[in-house]
This record gives structure tokens, sequence and C-alpha cells, in this order.
């Protein structure tokens, strides 16, 4: 194995251990983690076809009971877990991956899943290799190091203040300082999908050290109101080519935006769209709250002018997660299947009271949808506010349960499904008749919220 090949595999574990750590329990851990350049991870028996990988990375987690857990992992996606007992447990993105390569492999992991066991205790070859936690901590604070002196670098190069900064911006725009509202910089090479980075998307790949989305009151060259600036390998600033707004069809338009964790979807108007050499992919900017620039990275659907974005990390926005990238990379939402999240999209909005969606809703795994926000506020018909997750907990449920009560309630809207629902609890939980329920009003006795749900719906 070469230097390179080292370098990327130590890349591979540290992005792994960065993105496992975090979602680990309290009390979980990561002891270490292996690549294996080959492992078998169903036996053939009997037969039987198995089923192998190679450049597998195994995270050996170490739970609450001091019992050994493993996640594995491939250049790009989870494949499984194995539980403490052994049985290993494909996940279903790689069962579809699979599937994409030959049904026949899928069908293995399909049948094995949750029955077979697998041993990862047996001796490692020449061509593998094991990190410990605190090695791999060591690749962490390698990676420090770098990263700072790379900034050290920058700061040689970079202005000394901001007004300097700016003063640049408005040459290289052709503008006045008193011309620049406001400007935010962008990493070049921050990741938009799982595979690809700004600099890719927008084929300048090495150009710049600093990527700079500018605002300003004047129109700027082939631009608008926005203009992408990039600071080039001499320390200069200079238009970004291929990053332009052509015409008055990139300018006011709606997309469906989805925030960095996924847990919103919803319909947005930005000010400029920017073309790409590719033209199903592009990029958005607007002014948001507070007078941040928001940029967005789009989609565009193959049969209509519509589009699916995420967001672009800056300054003052912070990075999407795992899941969110994922399905911005065209390999793994395919055209026709962008086709299908944007119609998901509309239809939801366009009946959702929030006018939002979610990430799990609109994508094209169906195991994962998620009909209800738990945490969505809604106002009932006597101004209360009240969540799916209060609800819950106030009638001591389960919030699966509570859930399903829900999709099971003919109401059509969300308030009146809480509405109907509390009424159900008063009439079981009470043996008071609807007249009594009105004496007690009569007496200046406050209503229970069951109360007074019961109390409009017989007015209705």
């Amino acid at each position: 194995m070469n230097s390179d090949e080292n370098k990327e595999i130590e890349e591979r574990i540290l992005a792994i251990y960065k993105e496992v750590l975090p979602e680990l329990p309290e009390d979980n851990k990561i002891d270490g983690i292996t690549y294996y350049t080959d492992i078998t991870l169903v036996n053939p028996v009997d037969g039987k076809d198995g089923l192998a990988d190679q450049g597998v990375y195994a995270v050996r987690v170490v739970n609450e009971k001091e019992k050994n857990l493993y996640k594995l992992y491939n250049n790009s996606i989870e494949i499984a877990e194995i539980d403490e007992n052994g049985k290993i447990i494909f996940s279903n993105e790689y069962i579809e991956w699979l599937e994409q390569i030959d049904k026949r492999f899928s069908e293995i992991a399909k049948n094995a899943n949750e029955k077979e066991a697998l041993d990862l205790n047996n001796e490692l070859t020449e061509e593998d290799k094991e990190y410990k936690e605190d090695e791999i901590k060591e690749l962490e604070s390698e990676e420090n190091k770098e990263i700072t002196e790379q900034q050290k670098e920058q700061e040689k190069e970079e202005p000394e203040n901001k007004e300097q900064e700016m003063q640049q911006l408005a040459e290289a725009t052709g503008n006045k300082v008193e011309n620049i509202k406001s400007y935010s910089k962008i990493k070049p090479t921050q990741y938009l999908t799982d595979k690809d980075t700004f600099e890719e998307i927008a084929n300048v790949k090495g150009q710049y050290s600093d990527i700079y989305i500018v605002n300003a009151n004047e129109d700027m060259g082939k631009n608008h109101k926005f203009a992408f600036i990039g600071r080039n390998q001499d320390g200069e600033l200079e238009y970004i080519e291929g990053l332009e707004t052509k015409g008055t069809t990139t300018t006011d338009r709606q997309i469906y935006s989805i925030n960095r964790d996924g847990s919103k979807v919803e319909e947005k108007q930005v000010t400029e769209m920017f073309t790409t050499s590719d033209p199903n992919k592009m990029f958005s900017a607007k002014i948001g709250n507070y007078g941040i620039i928001e940029v967005d990275y789009l989609r565009k659907s193959p049969t209509e002018n519509k589009f699916v974005g995420s967001q672009v990390e800056t300054q003052t926005e912070r990075p999407t997660t795992a899941e969110v990238k994922q399905f911005m990379n065209e390999a793994r939402t395919t055209k026709s299947e962008l086709d299908e999240s944007i119609d998901k999209t509309k239809k939801q909005i366009e009946e959702n009271e929030s006018r939002t969606t979610r990430l799990e809703n609109i994508d094209d795994n169906p195991n994962n949808d998620r009909a209800i926000d738990v945490t969505e506020v809604v106002e009932l018909d006597d101004g209360t506010k009240t969540t799916i997750m209060d609800e819950a907990k106030s009638q001591n449920k389960k919030l699966d349960d509570y859930i399903k009560e829900m999709e099971e309630t003919p109401e059509s809207g969300m308030a009146e499904k809480i509405e109907s629902i509390r009424v159900k609890e008063l009439e079981k939980n009470t043996k008071e008749e609807p007249e009594v329920l009105h004496d007690r009003e009569d007496r200046g006795e406050r209503e229970t919220p069951e109360e007074a749900a019961l109390r409009r719906l017989m007015n209705n």
C-alpha cells in the first residue's frame, strides 16, 4: 500500500469517526476503527452464495454494558451494524446499492439480515489496518495542525481588516464601497453533496483560495444585485466566470429549499439564480433574516422548471448534515427520483398547514417517512397553542401511539384532530354529562382544555 492510499484510508477513518461519534448515546464510546481490504459479510453455506466487499471500515463501539457493537462502512455509505450478539443488520441504503449492481447480492443481504453472525475477531492481513481511539485522535490533531497552517498562509494573503476587504470587493465588482451592502465568504472545498465540492460543481477546482458572495445596490457586470467573486492564486479578486445570472429568468424565482438537517423543506423566493456548466445545477442567492446572505445549491427538475436546493455553508450558515448531502448527490437521487421528490414536496406543502415538509417525506425511501411533525406548533380554535409532543405527554401516551391515533382520526386539519382526541379523552375519563359542563361554566369554574374542546364540538 503506497503513501497516497494510506493517506486516503486515514482521511476516511477520521471522517467516519467524526460522523459516528456525535450520534452515539452518552455512555457509548468508539474503541477503534479497522480497515479491511477484503471482508466476507455473509458466509457461503450449503451451496448458497455468500457476500463479500472490499475496502470496508469497521467502527468498534463499546456500549454501556461493556459489549462490543460494530458499524461497517465503505467509501461512501454505511453497510451494516453488528449487534452485541454478533448478528449483522444491513442498512436499507446498502441493500438498495447492491440491488443496482446485481439483485442476487441484495437478496443475499436481505436473507441474512438479523440471522447471520459476523465475527470480526479474526487475524488481520498485512494490508488491513487497525487504529485505536488514541491513534484516531492523533490523526485529528494532525489534521487540525494542517488546517491551522493553511489558515496562517491564507492570513498572509488576506486583507488586514474588513474595510480593506470591502474596498477590494468594490474594486473587483466595479462598485463604490458605499454600494456594497453585504458579503459573505464561502469555502471552495466544502462538500455540497457527499461526493462533490462547491469548486467542483462550479467548475473552478483549485483556482480560488476563497470565494465571496457579494450583494450590492447596483447591478454588477453580467449579474444583477449579487455576484460570486474569487481570490485567485495570485491573491487577486476576480469575477468567477461561469457563475453568472443571465436574463430575467434567473431572478425572483421560487425554489424548494431544504434546511441544514432536513427537518424543514419549504418554498422560498430567491432573488437571483446563477448558472453553471451543467444546466441542471445552479446556485441561488437572497437576503434572509437579519440581512444575512443565503446561498443554496440547486438541482433542476428534468421535466419542468422547478428546483430543489440545500443551503451552502458560509461564515454565517452552518454546514448541512450527511443526509442532506446524500440527497443532493445525483448518483443517489437520480433525475427521475428528483422529479418525484419535487412533486411530493409541492403536494405536501400545499396540504400542510405549516406550508412545510421534511426531507424524510420527499426522498425515495418510503421506510423513513414521517407524516407528522411532532414539534410543529398548532393553534387551536380558542387561540391556545400546542404541539403533538405536548399532547402525548399531557395524556400520558407514548408518542408513537398518539401519532397513530391522530392518523386514524377522520378530521382533516391538525387542530381539529387534536380537539377530537381531547374530546375522546374527556368522554373516557369523566362521567359528567355535556349539560354539566355548561353548568360549571355558568358557575365561573374554569374549563379544562378537554372540556373546552368538547363544548366547541357540541356547538358546531
